[in-house]
């Protein structure tokens, strides 16, 4: 928890293609390359390119669980959002229960909150969950060692196949992530044996950040180089209390039509960060005020994305809004890697 803060405000940004004009805090301004058609807040459309298969759905954030009444019940709030989407899959972005994922914070915050659709969730572990001796124990123990750690060395970091193509891939960026580290190599060798396909990462502490309390972490920019190589469509994190989302980036900083997509989705519960100005290169959109959680529909060679606000939030102190159900930051977005359409083969007699 941080002292409260007088002012949050929700950015809403239109991008041309020289820049970024957000209301509700002054002008902000960002170099941008991307076309407005692709990269702005619009609609997705009723039937995306390449969904061939149906759809999957997965839904989640990061930040989640603190005590107190008003806590839980903005905690609450973003998980039934969850439960009235009903969604295939839930990921979790680390630091799920304050303000050290001990048995019992996970036993008494998280589960009353979040822990209704525990058998469909796809956690990662965040620096809260590594505030204990042993690190990350209370975390490995609600979720069952056999969720949140891999086969192949028993790292707390693992991969799972979504559906319609698509891998996830949760990381842990409380440990290392260089080159020489466990995690980096089983990684690659996990890549390399699904040359084909569509990719999603995720870890707590993000690449890129508009932070009024983080910042970038740069020791990432090798994993995601390493992810962007095999064609990863999107990377996923929390760590600072509010929503945004980023233009196609490289590991370096810059922009990259082939690049990935983050979203820094801090925004499960615990109190909101407010947004700096300028916002961070590459930004397209941030909201410090809502509470909410992010939505992905995944197609064969497409994704829709929308960030739905839970109807609470945080200005100062806990706050309701008009936002509930809300889709307040929504999009579509052609996969960097394309996969044929599935086979099918008939018989007669």
């Amino acid at each position: 928890m941080r002292s409260s803060r007088a002012l949050r405000v929700s950015l809403i940004c239109l991008f041309s293609l020289a820049g970024a004009a957000c209301s509700g805090g002054g002008a902000v301004r960002a170099p941008i390359s991307t076309s407005p058609t692709s990269d702005s807040s619009i609609a997705p459309p009723a039937s995306s390119p390449g969904s061939t298969s149906g759809q999957i759905v997965i839904m989640g954030a990061g930040d989640i669980a603190e005590g107190g009444t008003t806590s839980q019940l903005d905690a609450a709030s973003t998980g039934d959002v969850i439960r009235a989407a009903a969604p295939n899959f839930v990921f979790t972005l680390g630091d799920n229960a304050y303000p050290s994922g001990t048995p019992s914070e996970y036993t008494t915050k998280y589960d009353p909150t979040w822990g209704s659709f525990k058998a469909i969730t796809k956690p990662v572990p965040g620096n809260h969950e590594y505030g204990m001796t042993p690190p990350a124990a209370g975390y490995i123990g609600y979720y069952g060692a056999s969720v949140v750690t891999n086969p192949i060395n028993g790292g707390v970091y693992y991969a799972w196949d979504i559906g319609n193509g698509w891998r996830g891939y949760s990381l842990n960026s409380e440990i290392s992530m260089s080159p020489s580290s466990a995690q980096y190599a089983w990684l690659q060798a996990d890549l390399n044996a699904h040359p084909s396909g569509h990719f999603i990462a995720y870890w707590h502490q993000p690449r890129y950040v508009s932070g009024s309390e983080h910042t970038d972490r740069s020791d990432e920019a090798a994993i995601w180089a390493l992810l962007r190589a095999h064609g990863t469509d999107i990377v996923m994190g929390g760590h600072e209390h509010h929503y945004e989302r980023f233009a196609k980036m490289n590991g370096q900083g810059g922009l990259d039509s082939a690049g990935i997509r983050e979203f820094v989705v801090g925004t499960g519960g615990d109190q909101t960060y407010a947004l700096p100005s300028p916002l961070h290169f590459g930004n397209q959109f941030g909201d410090a005020l809502d509470y909410g959680v992010l939505k992905l529909t995944l197609h064969r060679n497409s994704y829709d994305w929308a960030f739905i606000g839970s109807g609470r939030g945080f200005n100062g102190g806990s706050v309701t809004t008009a936002n509930e159900g809300a889709a307040l930051d929504s999009g579509t977005q052609a996969t960097n890697n394309t996969i044929g359409t599935p086979t099918t083969t008939t018989t007669t007699e």
